[in-house]
C-alpha cells in the first residue's frame, strides 16, 4: 500500500518479464507482445559495453566541457572515419548478401509457423475465436500469394539466365573464356562464330522436333 508521498515501485527487468499485470505487459498487445514474451523465455544479462566510438565521444564532449586536449584521440579518429563513401557502399553491399540469407531464413521459419498451424486446423485443435483470426490471415496471404504469382511468373529460360549471373562461379568462368576468345586471332573467332552458329541452329532445329513442331 502506498502512503500519498510515497511512489509506486517501478518496474524491474524481473517484474516486466514474470509479473503478468506489469504496466508494462499490460500496455503491450499483437506482436510486441510475443517478442517480449520470447525475450522472457530466453532473458540473459546485457554483454558488457564496450564500444570505441562510444569512448571517443565521451571523451570528445568531456573535453568541451572541461577544456581538456583530446588531440590523443585525433590518429584514431581519422582512421575510423577515413573513406567513410567508399565504406558506406561497402557496408551497403555486405549488409544486402546478409539479407539474402535473412530471406531464407525468414521462409524458412514461416514456412515451419504456417505448417503448425495448418496441422492445428486439420486436427480440429483451433477454439472458434481461432478459426476464424486464422481464416482471414489465410485468406489476406492467399490473395497476396495469388498477386505475387500473377505479377511475378517468370520463364524458365530467364530463371536459368538469373541463376547463371549469381554464380559466381559460372561467371568466373564465362569471363576467362570471354577473354581467351578475346585474345585469339581474328581468323579463329570467325571459325568460334561459325562453330557456335551451326550448334544453335541444330539445337533450335531439335527442340522442335522434340516440341512437335513443323
Amino acid at each position: 500500500m502506498t502512503t500519498p508521498n510515497s511512489h509506486p515501485p517501478e518496474d524491474d527487468g524481473e517484474s516486466v518479464y514474470n509479473n503478468p499485470s506489469s504496466i508494462l505487459l499490460r500496455s503491450l498487445s499483437g506482436s510486441a507482445k510475443i517478442i517480449i514474451d520470447v525475450f522472457a523465455r530466453s532473458h540473459r544479462p546485457p554483454p558488457p559495453d564496450d564500444n570505441l566510438v562510444v569512448d571517443l565521444l565521451s571523451t570528445i564532449v568531456h573535453g568541451i566541457q572541461t577544456g581538456e586536449d583530446f588531440s590523443g584521440t585525433y590518429p584514431t579518429i581519422a582512421r575510423l572515419v577515413h573513406k567513410q563513401e567508399d565504406r558506406a557502399r561497402l557496408i551497403d553491399q555486405l549488409a544486402l548478401v546478409d539479407d539474402f540469407r535473412r530471406a531464407a531464413a525468414f521462409i524458412e521459419l514461416r514456412n515451419k509457423l504456417e505448417s503448425e498451424l495448418i496441422a492445428a486446423a486439420r486436427n480440429d485443435e483451433l477454439c472458434p475465436s481461432e478459426r476464424l483470426v486464422l481464416l482471414k490471415m489465410t485468406d489476406d496471404r492467399l490473395h497476396d500469394i495469388q498477386n505475387r504469382i500473377s505479377g511475378s511468373a517468370t520463364d524458365v529460360q530467364d530463371v536459368l539466365d538469373l541463376l547463371q549471373k549469381a554464380n559466381y562461379a559460372v561467371e568466373v568462368k564465362g569471363q576467362a573464356l570471354k577473354t581467351k576468345f578475346i585474345q585469339t586471332s581474328p581468323q579463329g573467332r570467325e571459325i568460334i562464330r561459325k562453330l557456335v552458329t551451326t550448334i544453335g541452329r541444330k539445337m533450335k532445329t531439335e527442340k522442335k522436333i522434340n516440341d512437335g513442331l513443323p
